[in-house]
């Protein structure tokens, strides 16, 4: 009788939920740089692609992989605090910013819109009953816009289309965070943490 060790992947698909929910590890699959041979000009999205489609609409990822301007906002994700609002002067959707960045580089902008795809193909244990968003972007083309908090705590994010204050609520992939930070990072954004 041979014994079967279980493959990487199977380890891996395991894992990766708790891992995601604990808030560690670089879940990101390798990036291609541009240049490199084979590198698409867009994101594929294959079977997935209704979670795009429900977060953004049927034209919505011409906005998101066209976008005249990529904006991502560092946030206080206390909207109250002892009873006031959190301290800082410009808000984003209630929440203070506390950072921002326009991304303008080509290969940087890819990586985003690859997370933002990937986070709502995400599988998870589910969101939990909190929204503390440290994360937002905002994708401009023409007059249409996608504004998305994300809290990668919860598992959730919240869509808003063309500044319309009627957000969707869907799941979110914690595994994309690491592409977030580095983000952050980049740019030096402040952060509460």
């Amino acid at each position: 009788m041979i014994a079967r060790t279980p493959s990487l992947l199977a380890l891996a698909a395991l894992l990766l939920p708790a891992l995601a929910l604990a808030g560690c590890g670089d879940h990101r699959k390798p990036t291609a740089k541009e240049g490199d041979a084979g590198v698409q000009a867009t994101p594929h999205l294959g079977r997935d692609e209704k979670e795009v489609v429900s977060a953004f609409g049927e034209d919505g990822r011409a906005v998101l992989e066209e976008a005249e301007r990529v904006t991502l906002y560092t946030l206080n994700p206390s909207r109250l605090v002892d009873g006031a609002l959190s301290p800082e002067k410009e808000r984003f959707h209630g929440y203070g910013i506390l950072g921002s960045a326009e991304i303008g580089e080509l290969g940087e902008r890819r990586r985003v819109v690859e997370a933002v795809y990937e986070g709502l193909k995400a599988e998870g244990a589910g969101p939990a009953s909190c929204f503390f968003p440290r994360h937002a972007l905002r994708f401009e083309q023409g007059t249409r816009s996608f504004d998305l908090l994300v809290c990668f705590e919860c598992t959730w994010v919240y869509v808003y289309t063309d500044d319309d204050e009627h957000e969707k609520r869907m799941l979110f992939g914690a595994g994309v965070k690491p592409v977030f930070d580095a983000v952050i990072k980049k740019h030096a954004l402040k952060t509460d943490r």
